[in-house]
């Protein structure tokens, strides 16, 4: 994760992360100062001791402004950048799986309690 700060002041944010079962325990993510003018990369793995296959993160500013991108690496399959949540909606279309794709997996990510139908 890379976490920007356009400003001329420091930026003070939080980063959560949720897995399969909810909320991981980490303390680390807490009160990451950012410097004005500055970018400070985040390796996710260093913020829990708990390991995930996938993740959600959610980036919490204290004071400032920053911008927040996540970028999914893979030793086999390469990298992107992901993209942002975007607001709640009925339908969503989801970019970049070409037509020939043989394999997929859509990892989703709901807030609150669980609910199953």
């Amino acid at each position: 994760m890379h976490l920007t700060n356009p400003d001329d002041s420091a930026a003070v944010v939080d980063i959560e992360l949720y897995g399969a079962d909810g909320a991981l325990e980490s303390t680390v993510g807490e009160g990451i100062t950012v410097q004005p003018r500055a970018s400070e990369p985040i390796l996710l793995s260093t913020l829990t001791d708990e390991k995930q296959s996938d993740v959600t993160v959610h980036v919490t500013v204290r004071s400032g402004r920053v911008g927040a991108a996540v970028q999914a690496l893979d030793d086999k399959t390469g990298g992107d950048w992901l993209a942002p949540a975007a607001d709640p909606a009925g339908s969503l279309v989801v970019p970049g799986i070409p037509k020939d794709a043989k394999a997929a997996r859509l990892v989703l990510f709901t807030p609150g309690t669980p609910t199953r139908t």
